[in-house]
This record gives C-alpha cells, sequence and structure tokens, in this order.
C-alpha cells in the first residue's frame, strides 16, 4: 500500500467541517455570552473570598456547550485515513470534547454553592433582561435538535438504507453484528462486533483531592489513548467499507436535510433568539475586552 493510499482521507473533504443548517444554533456565540457571565462570576467569587476562580479561569472559547453537539460531523463516523486508524483505533470525536467550566478546582465548603448562585444572578443582571436567557435556550434548542436528527436518522428510509450497505459490507470483512436491529448510522461502535477497545494509558498522573483547605488546585492528568490491535483492524475493514460505499458524503447529505427540516420547522424561535443573542453579544464583547 502507498504512503498516499495509507493516509488518504475518506469523505467529502469540502464538507468537512463545513457550513450547515444547525449552524443557526450559533454554538461559538453562545460560547462567547458564557464566557463573560464567567468573567463575571470569577470576578464576584474573589471578592467572596474564592480568588483561585479569577486565578486560573477557563480559557475564552476553552468550554463546551450543547451546539458544538447537534451538528452532524463527519469526524463521528470514525477514522478518516488508515494512518490515523492505526494510531488511534476507532477513538471517535475526541476532538470534540474539552475542558468543564472550573475544571480541576475542589471546593470544600459548604457556603460556596450559596455564593456561586449569588455570583451567577449578579452576573446574569449585568445584561440586558432576557439576553442571557437567549443563550440558555439556544443551548437548550441544540439539545432538543441533536435528539431530533439522531432520531430521524435512524428511522429515514435513505440512512436505513445506507446503514445496511454498512452492515453488509462488514459482514463481507468478517464482523457480525451481535444486535439484531440496524447497524447506528454515526457510529459503527465496536462493542457491536465483539471488538475491544483500547484504553487510555497515563503519561503524567494528575492530582488527587486531598480534603483539606477550602479550595485545592488540581492538575488534571496527561493521557493518550492505545486501541487493541483488533480495534485498529477493525477500524481499518470500517473506514474501507465507508470509502467503497462513497458512504460519508451520502449520510452527510441525508442528515444535511433533515436538519433543513428540523431548522424550518423553528424558523421563527430560531429568529427571535438570535437577535436577543445579538444583544447579549454586544455585552460580552464590551465585558471580554474590558
Amino acid at each position: 500500500m502507498s504512503d498516499e493510499t495509507e493516509n488518504a482521507e475518506v469523505g467529502p473533504k469540502g464538507l468537512v467541517g463545513g457550513p450547515q443548517p444547525f449552524d443557526l444554533l450559533r454554538p461559538d456565540d453562545v460560547r462567547l455570552v458564557n464566557a463573560a457571565l464567567r468573567k463575571l462570576q470569577e470576578r464576584c467569587l474573589a471578592k467572596a473570598g474564592y480568588p483561585e476562580f479569577e486565578q486560573h479561569p477557563v480559557p475564552i472559547g476553552g468550554d463546551v456547550v450543547s451546539g458544538d453537539f447537534a451538528r452532524f460531523e463527519l469526524v463521528e463516523l470514525g477514522p478518516r485515513s488508515e494512518a490515523e486508524a492505526r494510531t488511534g483505533g476507532f477513538n471517535p470525536a475526541s476532538s470534540l470534547y474539552g475542558p468543564e467550566p472550573f475544571e480541576g478546582l475542589v471546593v470544600h465548603d459548604e457556603a460556596f454553592e450559596g455564593v456561586s448562585d449569588a455570583c451567577r444572578r449578579e452576573a446574569t443582571a449585568a445584561f440586558p433582561a432576557g439576553a442571557v436567557a437567549a443563550a440558555d435556550a439556544l443551548d437548550e434548542l441544540a439539545n432538543q435538535f441533536e435528539k431530533e436528527l439522531n432520531a430521524r436518522l435512524r428511522s429515514d428510509p435513505r440512512s436505513l438504507r445506507l446503514a445496511e450497505e454498512r452492515l453488509a459490507c462488514l459482514e463481507d470483512a468478517g464482523y457480525h453484528s451481535a444486535r439484531s436491529d440496524h447497524l447506528p448510522v454515526v457510529l459503527a461502535v465496536p462493542e457491536m462486533f465483539g471488538v475491544p477497545r483500547g484504553q487510555h494509558v497515563v503519561d503524567v498522573p494528575g492530582d488527587e483531592p486531598t480534603g483539606s483547605g477550602v479550595i485545592e488546585v488540581l492538575t488534571p492528568p496527561q493521557t493518550h489513548y492505545e486501541p487493541h490491535p483488533e480495534e485498529v483492524k477493525f477500524a481499518i475493514a470500517d473506514l474501507r467499507c465507508r470509502r467503497s460505499l462513497d458512504y460519508d458524503r451520502r449520510i452527510w447529505e441525508v442528515a444535511v436535510s433533515i436538519e433543513e427540516a428540523i431548522v424550518a420547522e423553528h424558523e421563527a424561535t430560531l429568529t427571535e433568539l438570535g437577535l436577543r443573542l445579538d444583544e447579549a453579544l454586544r455585552y460580552a464583547t464590551e465585558i471580554l475586552q474590558g
């Protein structure tokens, strides 16, 4: 096998990460509003005697919002090249996950929760009425959209036909699903075929909470993923099936058409929330620059 074939990506390169209807959920803008809220909340907590949150802030844009997961991402289908499969197995979508707000800070103070809630209310009050609620509503709508997209993908005749093709190809490669229902459209998980996963290996241990003090600042462990040899074989077989079926492009087109229908059903709500989010963004930008 040539180096070119080994490293060739599968799927429609021009569409990977490209625009799609669920972009109207505006996850990046929701993230900025959340970052501004968190900055005000950190400032409030510092004044209340918890300076660690302001001293160890989450990077702007470093948190995860529901809109990140609502969109159909081709990366969720599995590795995009055989070289990637050999190093990462079938470890899907790992790059989509980021740190939780205030990750690494452990509080041993019963009063903290009440103070934190009060600081959240104070931060929200710095925005126009209903502006922050718009960001929260879009986040909730993203959860709803994700569930609806997944449900429709699993019942749409086009995606079911693709699932059958993918399953048949994997069976020809020697993999037989233990499940009687259709192969999941988004992810042909190795466990369905009795294929063992690898494991995350700790390179540098992280800190363990000691329970002492008011707040502990913990360093998370540094890890890397080591795929199981059988997982690598399966990932390559499934990748070749996707490539031979032009699966990624075809399922992308189905997913985007479903997204278009869902967005059309909620057009008025998205328009209203978008206008309110615009107002929140103006305040968020000033806060983050201040």
